[in-house]
């Protein structure tokens, strides 16, 4: 740690700093408490293995001046040696770091592995990117709180309220499907919001149990309540604004009751998980539960949408997609994932999901978009198609924002990234609930595309 020196110039310092006490006194001004909560995560877990720490070679031998990692840096030497800040200056902070000191391994401070850059100016593109924002997909895109919501339900298990509403609505029978494909345009912190209040829980005979939206109200009457909900937002008739406070959200709570149209006298003696009453009965979804025709062509094909529990294939069998005779091969793929059990062949359905998809898009930018190159990127191209789409009225914009999130979010469950390591990660296996929400946000996407190849 001796052999690295803070950047005294870090853009987090409102004025440069004379030497390394008082760039590290900078550090700690700013980040105040956060420095601590990282400290402790570092005791913890070790370092961050994503996130590598750039250095530049001073003027003097084996001494570095820190380019990019000045927070997790200056947090190291305090773990290593907490009088950097005096008692009497600090006495909360030096207590907190003597008491991390004591718990970490020694042998975090054995060696650092660092990216070395010749000088600043190789390596300012890229710490740019980082710290300025999408930059247009070319610099870090965050998740949003729908992503961050899908990785808490992989990685830990926990679905949040809001994913489970949108999951209903999609999956739901009884809900009309202008609503379904909207369903991604709903905000999930306005959804929170609404389903996590009393007066709206008492609306719809909700309680949350252990994390798990639960109803008393069968799913015809409560699909009733949450269609009320869900075309309020989408027409901007209701909105975060004007249901942020409690006693706006008790009114709109009391108009619910009396203008949904909920039976309450149907309501049940239990209550039942929200996911498990997408339908009156166990049969299959009826044709109302299909994706509505384009209204750019007169097509009467439409895409079923059953829910990722209930579906073994990719695709549900009774969806139907306008792709021509001269397209033979994309028929038989297509046709093959409607048949193929994705738990007994979910490295077959991956591959041939991402094959359908580019296929499709290569059908498309044939026809519509000559200007593009065979070599672009699938990214590209299922970007490039999806404006055009847009320009051309066959999609709506809030049809195709599931699509761009996939593809501008590296890390999503959608995205080209998941898609390619399908085909060349030895280590990634395609798991079934990702594939077939993956095809249900692009299921409308590929209807409409065919409809106009």
């Amino acid at each position: 740690m001796s052999n690295l020196l803070v950047n005294h110039e870090n853009p987090r310092f409102d004025n440069p700093a004379d030497n390394q006490r008082e760039a590290i006194k900078h550090m700690v001004d700013e980040q105040k408490v956060r420095i601590v909560k990282l400290a402790t995560d570092i005791v913890e877990f070790g370092l961050n293995p994503l996130e590598q720490i750039c250095v530049t070679p001073t003027d003097d031998d084996d001494i570095y001046r820190v380019l990019e990692g000045n927070r997790r840096v200056t947090t190291l030497k305090l773990i290593q040696n907490p009088d950097i800040l005096s008692s009497s200056e600090y006495p909360s902070l030096n207590k907190q770091f003597k008491q991390l000191a004591a718990k970490v391994d020694k042998k975090l401070f054995d060696t650092l592995d660092c990216i070395v850059f010749e000088n600043e100016t190789e390596a300012e593109k890229w710490i740019e990117l980082k710290h300025t924002g999408p930059n247009e997909g070319r610099g870090t895109v965050e998740w949003e709180n729908k992503q961050k919501d899908y990785f808490n339900e992989r990685v830990k298990g926990k679905t949040s309220i809001a994913l489970q509403i949108i999951r209903h609505i999609k999956e739901s029978e009884h809900i009309e499907q202008g609503i379904k494909d909207n369903a991604d345009n709903l905000a999930g912190t306005t959804l929170t919001r609404i389903f996590g209040s009393s007066p709206i829980q008492d609306a719809l005979g909700i309680t949350v149990n252990n994390g798990v939206v639960e109803t008393n109200l069968p799913a015809d009457e409560f699909a009733k309540g949450v269609s009320k909900i869900a075309k309020d937002l989408l027409d901007g008739t209701e909105t975060s604004r004007t249901l942020d406070k409690s006693e706006h959200r008790e009114k709109y709570a009391e108009s619910l009751k009396k203008h949904s149209g909920i039976d309450y006298s149907k309501k049940k003696s239990s209550k039942t998980p929200i996911k498990d009453i997408v339908s009156s009965s166990p049969s299959p979804s009826p044709p109302s539960a299909a994706i509505r025709p384009s209204s750019t062509s007169n097509s009467k094909t439409g895409i079923t949408s059953t829910t990722a529990s209930d579906r073994n294939e990719l695709i549900p069998k009774k969806t139907k997609l306008a792709i021509p005779p001269s397209a033979a091969r994309v028929q038989l793929i297509f046709k093959e994932l409607k048949t193929l059990k994705i738990e007994s062949y979910p490295n077959a359905v991956g591959v041939l999901f991402r094959v359908f998809i580019e296929f499709s898009v290569d059908f498309y930018v044939k026809k519509h978009l000559p200007s593009l190159n065979s070599n672009d990127s699938l990214m590209k191209k299922v970007d490039e198609t999806c404006k055009d789409m847009v320009s051309k009225n066959i999609l709506t914009k809030y049809e195709v924002k599931p699509i761009q999130t996939a593809i501008s979010t590296p890390h999503s469950l959608f995205s080209m990234n998941t898609f390619n390591a399908y085909i060349h990660n030895p280590n990634m296996t395609p798991k079934k609930p990702d594939m077939i929400h993956t095809w249900n946000d692009f299921g409308v996407f590929l209807q409409k595309l065919w409809d106009n190849v």
